[in-house]
């Protein structure tokens, strides 16, 4: 879905850095602290991840769509396909 997804193969793309920060720290059970560290803000949960709009911590598999986005994409117009993995 998204054009430049093969530039995940490349270790020094942005996609690849950003991917293997914040899913590093998703491992680690760290991504919360992170994100509180970043963001100045006090979250009660362990935040979920997402890749190009897509939930990837889903462990059912289904890799939901993050709602927000899809309805902006949904008024954005025909450019934005609606994918379900």
């Amino acid at each position: 879905m998204k054009v430049e997804a093969h530039r995940l193969g490349f270790e020094m793309s942005e996609d690849a850095l950003s991917w293997n920060v914040f899913e590093s720290l998703a491992m680690f059970g760290k991504l919360r602290e992170a994100t509180q560290f970043l963001t100045g803000r006090s979250l009660c949960v362990e935040p979920h991840l997402y890749l190009w709009g897509h939930l990837i911590d889903d462990l059912d598999g289904h890799h939901e769509i993050y709602e927000p986005l899809d309805r902006v994409r949904a008024k954005a117009g025909a450019g934005y396909p609606h994918v379900r993995y």
